[in-house]
């Protein structure tokens, strides 16, 4: 679910000053972001998951390789349909940030956020139902 009007409208310039050796994007399909991997007909229906769906920001490095996802939840995000979109983009191993958008985070936390002290690697196991792109 992208912004709704409660976004705070200066969240996407404290994103760009917090991370400046980033590329953000607003607004991303996510099917520009991960491709189901399956074939013949599952590969539409899960495909149709995705269609419609957008992410607010895709976080990217100057090589244009995805970093990070950042979601900002208001009260029209529903924690359920978020928990799906976010195992969706985890199953591709593309890791979602979510932010309040009332609490404002400033800029030290977003980029702490992202970029963390400690290097956490995150492994995947199972089948996955998509790929990142």
């Amino acid at each position: 679910m992208g912004p709704s009007f409660d976004v705070d409208l200066a969240q996407p310039e404290r994103l760009r000053r917090a991370l400046p050796e980033t590329c953000i994007f607003p607004q991303v399909a996510m099917s520009a972001i991960i491709q189901p991997s399956a074939t013949g007909k599952q590969r539409m229906v899960d495909l149709r998951r995705i269609s419609q769906k957008r992410v607010d920001f895709a976080v990217y490095d100057k090589g244009l390789t995805l970093l990070a996802i950042i979601e900002l939840d208001d009260r029209t995000h529903d924690a359920a349909r978020d928990a799906v979109r976010d195992a969706y983009l985890t199953s591709a191993g593309i890791r979602t940030i979510r932010f309040e958008s009332k609490a404002k985070p400033d800029e030290q936390r977003i980029r702490a956020t992202l970029f963390p002290a400690e290097t956490v690697s995150s492994s995947t196991t199972g089948s996955s139902l998509f790929a990142g792109v």
